[in-house]
């Protein structure tokens, strides 16, 4: 036989009971001292700051082309190209970071995006090339010390969009972060590599495999890293 607990037949307060008037202003003030309301930057400023950034990018590397002199044809198809992209840019970054949290495509969906995209890029980079070199004859001092010099230029201007950006999108998703960092290096990579397509005297098909075209996934890769630290609220 069980003894019953004394304790089960004392009555016991509920969640009903509520704290008086007076402790509820307490509370209230002592929570909200020192707020004052402020408005955040809006999905379009950080939209339209994002992509002012990859402007920027794209008229250094213009500024260059037209100062070396560049072959006009070659420029003019590659201006045109950096058109096209800057256009995929921009429906990035509205279609996904403008997009508020949670309201966006899936997560899914929106990796197949960003691989896809860069996919696409960098088939485009090397099917709009006008030369093509073996890999011995590629990977020769002169070659290869130009595609080095390329490569790392890209990555130094489309680092300095991401991080813009990143900052510019700083935690506004509590959902996928580092897809939404992601997005935001490959469209900095879409700029600088287009912009190099603009800029460089090599029109080889490996090096802009190399050296314009791969720098959109090691963007987007970096972009992942960052997101997950910046973008998380």
């Amino acid at each position: 036989m069980t003894q019953k607990d004394p304790l089960a037949d004392l009555p016991w307060p509920g969640a009903t009971v509520t704290p008086s008037e007076t402790c509820s202003q307490a509370i209230r003030g002592t929570c909200t001292k020192g707020l004052c309301k402020e408005r955040g930057v809006s999905p379009l400023v950080r939209s339209l700051l994002t992509l002012g950034l990859c402007v920027m990018v794209l008229g250094v590397y213009a500024f260059h082309a037209f100062t070396v002199n560049r072959s006009s044809a070659i420029l003019r198809t590659a201006m045109f190209g950096a058109l096209g992209w800057f256009g995929a840019q921009a429906a990035l970054v509205f279609a996904t970071l403008g997009r508020p949290p949670g309201k966006g495509a899936s997560r899914n969906l929106r990796l197949g995006i960003i691989l896809g995209t860069a996919a696409l890029f960098t088939a485009y980079v090397v099917l709009s090339s006008t030369e093509r070199f073996g890999l011995a004859k590629f990977t020769e001092p002169r070659f290869a010390g130009h595609a080095i010099v390329c490569g790392l230029v890209a990555i130094f201007f489309g680092l300095l969009v991401t991080a813009g950006a990143l900052i510019a999108w700083r935690r506004t998703d509590p959902y996928h972060p580092g897809l939404s960092g992601a997005t935001v290096g490959l469209v900095a990579g879409l700029a600088t590599g287009s912009g190099m397509t603009m800029a460089c005297g090599s029109h080889e098909a490996l090096h802009a495999c190399f050296a314009h075209g791969l720098v959109v996934f090691a963007l987007a890769l970096v972009g992942f890293g960052l997101g997950r630290r910046l973008l998380a609220p």
